[in-house]
């Protein structure tokens, strides 16, 4: 029997209410007609900037309500564009982690408040996924197919190549930008960043020129371990506001 090559879509940092809807659309329209086997959705669904360390007076203002409804929202788009996909959630630094510190504070109220917040986000991606893991180096890596996805721990200009050193051949988020890098070693691997679907400007990072390299896309791909392959494609959203997609070329 001839074995299937495997497919998948990824959408990565979407970051709440700061989502960029047309790339989510574009993300979810592109799955309903390449219908993949796995959808993957690489964390940071949630952005929760008024939990973060250093957040400034704006940021702690902002009420978390339209964070939640815009992730869930999200959550329900793209892993409901194919449905016999099998569909995984990662979770980024901005998931959990922001909330979990909050559950060491002396305070009671904020102990409440931090922990009633995680079992809505954790009930949130049950509902929607079929597999979820946490945010950590070792537990947090989904492996499919002699791939390695995860939503990524490393960041710069390096991150492809950091992330390839570590994980061999692998795919990660989180620093909002679309790269690879082809490893030195015997097994050929290869890694890759990819972008975001987030605002790309915010408040925080208009100084930072490095963010210069961000774009808003998504990727997807083809699998077969079994013959040592892998075909990597990102659907990067252009100036004019629409995607360009490699594979309409062939």
């Amino acid at each position: 029997m001839k074995r299937k090559i495997k497919r998948f879509v990824i959408l990565t940092d979407t970051h709440g209410d700061l989502r960029d809807l047309p790339t989510i659309k574009a993300a979810c329209n592109f799955a309903t007609d390449f219908k993949p086997d796995l959808l993957i959705h690489m964390g940071d669904n949630w952005d929760l900037r008024a939990y973060r360390r250093g957040a400034d007076e704006a940021d702690q203002c902002c009420d978390p309500t339209e964070d939640f409804k815009a992730a869930e929202d999200t959550l329900s788009r793209f892993f409901g564009a194919y449905n016999p996909a099998k569909k995984v959630y990662l979770s980024g630094n901005h998931d959990h982690p922001r909330l979990e510190r909050f559950l060491e504070s002396p305070k009671a109220m904020i102990r409440q408040h931090a922990s009633a917040l995680l079992d809505d986000m954790q009930a949130t991606i049950t509902r929607f996924s079929d597999y979820n893991m946490p945010y950590d180096k070792r537990g947090g890596v989904f492996e499919y197919e002699g791939m390695r996805f995860l939503h990524g721990y490393n960041h710069g200009l390096n991150s492809a190549s950091a992330l390839g050193r570590a994980y061999g051949t692998a795919i990660m988020g989180h620093v909002h930008a679309f790269g690879r890098f082809d490893v030195p070693n015997f097994d050929q691997s290869v890694s890759y960043t990819v972008g975001c679907a987030c605002a790309i400007d915010q408040g925080y990072n208009r100084g930072h020129v490095g963010t210069l390299r961000q774009k808003n896309g998504f990727a997807y791909g083809f699998l077969d371990e079994s013959k040592g392959f892998h075909d990597v494609h990102f659907a990067q959203k252009m100036p004019n506001g629409k995607f360009f997609l490699p594979t309409e070329w062939n």
